[in-house]
């Protein structure tokens, strides 16, 4: 397998769903759309999941072969803080601290 081959070809979607999380943000314990959009993903792709703690995913890859395991966390909830900076993919919607009172 080709992997910058491979890259290259899904780079376009990969960043699509980076701008789609960005501009949808979620405080943490809130990050239900995310969580459903990670899962769709993982589905597409053939990858065993499973939603925990509410807003978590799980999944699974497995190699060919016996060997070393490798584990990967990943956050995926927003700061509650409102961006500065003009870009396509900016959130629209305002994140302040009074959402985590919610």
């Amino acid at each position: 397998m080709d992997v910058k081959a491979s890259v290259s070809a899904h780079k376009a979607h990969m960043v699509e769903l980076r701008r789609q999380i960005h501009q949808n943000p979620e405080l943490g314990w809130h990050e239900f759309e995310t969580q459903a959009l990670i899962i769709k993903e993982l589905e597409r792709l053939g990858i065993p999941c499973e939603k925990v703690c509410g807003t978590g995913v799980i999944a699974t890859l497995k190699g060919a072969k016996e060997g070393p395991v490798t584990g990967l966390r990943a956050d995926m909830d927003a700061l509650p803080i409102q961006e500065k900076p003009d870009t396509p993919y900016r959130s629209p919607k305002p994140r302040s601290y009074a959402c985590l009172r919610s």
